[in-house]
């Protein structure tokens, strides 16, 4: 099992120093220009030839993973051909996502193509069919991580592929990624957290503009969202990790794992290579990381009995005690409701249940109720508006007391 560091800036060969000196492994450098969070450019080669030569690193992969519009494919492509020929006396294989860039690769140069099969190809016709088409030139492809071991074993993936298989083995979860500046007009705009009056907004030196989302329909929060150059991405709150699952990957026929740290954790290089080399036990190590961890899929095996998991039960307006729901929350204006305009009717001046998505139940009195043009008369309308209620959230049900 070997493991695979994405390097996306000079200083992150200066942290990998432990893991040259312990054991081989394969890097995989990210260009700004052609990656989602890279910050290398053209001006660090020099550098990047002096560390690798320094390590004897004659095998590196170059990585071209942004989905690219018609007109954003030239200056990647340009830039990629500048870079080849800079590290041309290299064995350089090209790590490619984007079928635009993979035809390129397979039609316009001679590299070995790795092939990133992440976001979709949750079927082996899928990759099949990748296999097939690219033939010798494709040397690895990188699964989807919501192939279970289970999938991986009993599809003899390894055995049909007959080529290395990647998987992530620690990192961030890739839930959404668009080209597209979804945020622009979030980064323009002032908004501030109503809890503690801070602005949500940060900067990543690697990932760009980020803010925290939290879902309307579930108790799920701490989504993390990232705006930069390369477009928008919204990642899941815990990290991958199978680092303590390194037989089991093995059986899948998974040769090679990545490790992706970005910020301020890419302190714990040391503490993976531990794990990795047997000195530090995987409990603690997951004690002190300070993002929790997971296994994703890999160990799902009976798929079905989640989806019934996947509904919030607390949303459900089955219970003979539901009055209404919470569309919308305007402080200044109130609550939004929809409902059964006749039992809400029923209960004005009296408490009811304000439950929230995350289970939070908030006691309070139901004091008007108001039409859209806020009368009390003419509730003729599904769409009632009633004075704000602290706490109160969309998609928060109301119930009898």
């Amino acid at each position: 099992m070997k493991p695979v560091f994405t390097i996306r800036s000079i200083k992150e060969f200066e942290l990998l120093t432990e893991w040259f000196n312990s054991t081989e492994l394969e890097l995989v450098l990210s260009f700004k220009v052609l990656s989602r969070f890279g910050c290398l450019e053209l001006s660090d080669l020099n550098k990047v030839n002096e560390y690798l030569n320094s390590h004897c690193i004659k095998k590196i992969t170059i990585l071209w993973d942004i989905l690219m519009t018609d007109h954003q494919f030239s200056k990647p492509k340009d830039q990629l051909l500048e870079i080849l020929k800079k590290l041309e006396d290299y064995e350089t294989s090209i790590r490619v996502q984007d079928p635009g860039a993979m035809f390129f690769v397979h039609d316009c140069l001679e590299n070995k193509i790795q092939l990133i099969c992440e976001t979709g190809n949750v079927n082996l016709e899928s990759l099949k069919s990748y296999r097939e088409y690219l033939g010798e030139r494709v040397e690895r492809i990188v699964l989807n991580g919501q192939l279970s071991s289970n999938s991986l074993i009993s599809e003899k993936y390894s055995e049909i592929l007959g080529i290395d298989l990647e998987i992530l083995g620690l990192g961030p979860i890739l839930l959404f990624y668009s080209p597209r500046p979804l945020g622009k007009n979030v980064i323009k705009e002032s908004f501030y957290d109503m809890d503690n009056g801070e602005s949500p907004l940060e900067d990543n030196i690697y990932l760009g503009h980020k803010i925290l989302a939290h879902s309307e329909e579930s108790s799920h929060k701490n989504f993390p969202i990232y705006f930069n150059n390369h477009g928008s991405f919204m990642f899941y709150s815990k990290y991958q990790c199978l680092l303590d699952e390194f037989s089991t990957l093995s059986s899948c026929g998974v040769n090679f794992f990545r490790i992706e740290l970005e910020g301020d954790k890419t302190e714990f290089y040391s503490s993976v290579l531990d794990v990795y080399m047997g000195k530090k036990s995987f409990s603690d190590f997951k004690s002190e990381f300070p993002v929790p961890l997971i296994k994703s899929f890999f160990r799902v095996n009976k798929s079905d009995v989640l989806f019934k998991k996947l509904k919030n039960q607390r949303l459900l307006k089955s219970d003979s005690t539901y009055l209404g729901e919470v569309l919308d929350v305007a402080k200044e204006k109130g609550l939004v409701i929809q409902g059964d305009l006749l039992k809400l009717q029923d209960y004005i001046g009296k408490n009811v249940i304000f439950m929230t998505p995350e289970g939070k139940g908030i006691k309070a009195k139901l004091k008007t109720l108001k039409n859209l043009v806020f009368q009390e008369n003419n509730l003729n309308h599904q769409l009632v508006i009633s004075p704000f209620v602290k706490g109160v959230v969309p998609k928060t049900l109301i119930l009898k007391e």
